[in-house]
């Protein structure tokens, strides 16, 4: 295939996924999610914290995800108040019953968010969950959310020794060349931040919604959601660093803060899953939804059967 054919299929690919994107009111599904982010990242946070202590003490790890969150929004933006809240979770005194009582409830909490983000996945892509679904289904599904969560931890213990890796190759570098080792170090660590988050977008697009998909566009789509989001957290980063909405909401401007990345970062996410379905529709990929879940034709909507 020739450049410039690419080039028309890429354009092709962009405006299928912008029409099939605007279909399904990006608006809703960017606001729900980063409302349920609010209540779902500290029990996230903390589930994180208590996974990660087998290996590491849990007040390194509790300050490395505190600042992997202010990196993002910018350190103007606080993070105090995420910051107190897991506090105070942490130092709720353990009492067997009671405590695993409210272990149950982060669990519950935590996995609702990844509820909200599967439904509005299968939303793009045309499935739902049959009536009759059982009550293993609803199970199986609280339990794939709590596997990404667990993923996702795996993925930080990873970014971490990469970041001590880099730190002892820069160390190493800076000595032989002043000149470019820290320029290698930069470029080492941001193609594997971009590595991790692809792997991340990968494993969601293919396991959190209600259809049967082949590795290929999941992993096309997963690419072109990371890049997505990294250029979109180095711009809203800035826009929100610079940003001066604590005079005006006070105390709660770290939470707004926070509730407007997740909604734009969500946001960018699902145009990412629109383009995971746009290509599997031109390359012809079957997509089937899976045993438990239908497929169901949006008012004035063509689904392709492929």
């Amino acid at each position: 295939m020739q450049l410039r054919q690419k080039i028309k299929v890429v354009q092709f690919l962009l405006k299928d996924a912008f029409r099939e994107y605007r279909k399904n009111d990006p608006l809703r599904l960017g606001a729900s999610t980063a409302f349920f982010t609010t209540f779902a990242l500290p029990p996230i946070l903390v589930l994180l914290i208590n996974f990660l202590g087998l290996l590491y003490s849990t007040d390194i790890i509790s300050a490395r995800l505190i600042d992997q969150v202010q990196s993002m929004l910018g350190y103007r933006s606080g993070s105090s108040q995420l910051s107190k809240i897991l506090e105070n979770i942490q130092h709720i005194p353990p009492n067997g019953y009671y405590a695993a009582l409210g272990m149950l409830f982060l669990i519950f909490v935590a996995t609702t968010l990844f509820i909200v983000v599967k439904s509005s996945l299968n939303q793009l892509w045309n499935v739902r969950p049959r009536k009759s679904s059982t009550f293993s289904h609803i199970l199986k599904t609280r339990l794939i959310a709590l596997g990404l969560i667990i993923f996702t931890g795996i993925l930080f213990v990873i970014t971490l020794m990469t970041e001590s890796a880099f730190s002892y190759l820069g160390d190493t570098l800076f000595e032989a060349l002043p000149s470019r080792g820290l320029e290698v170090v930069r470029v080492g660590n941001a193609l594997m931040s971009y590595m991790i988050v692809t792997a991340w977008f990968a494993i969601t697009f293919k396991y959190l919604p209600d259809i049967r998909i082949a590795w290929k566009p999941v992993w096309i789509g997963a690419l072109f959601t990371s890049l997505l989001f990294t250029v979109g957290k180095l711009v809203l980063g800035r826009l929100l660093l610079h940003s001066n909405l604590g005079p005006i909401y006070g105390p709660s401007a770290s939470v707004l803060i926070l509730m407007l990345f997740v909604f734009y970062s969500a946001m960018l996410m699902f145009y990412g899953a629109s383009f995971t379905k746009s290509y599997a529709h031109y390359a012809a990929f079957k997509i089937r939804p899976k045993s438990f879940a239908l497929r169901y034709r949006a008012r004035g909507q063509k689904i392709p059967v492929v």
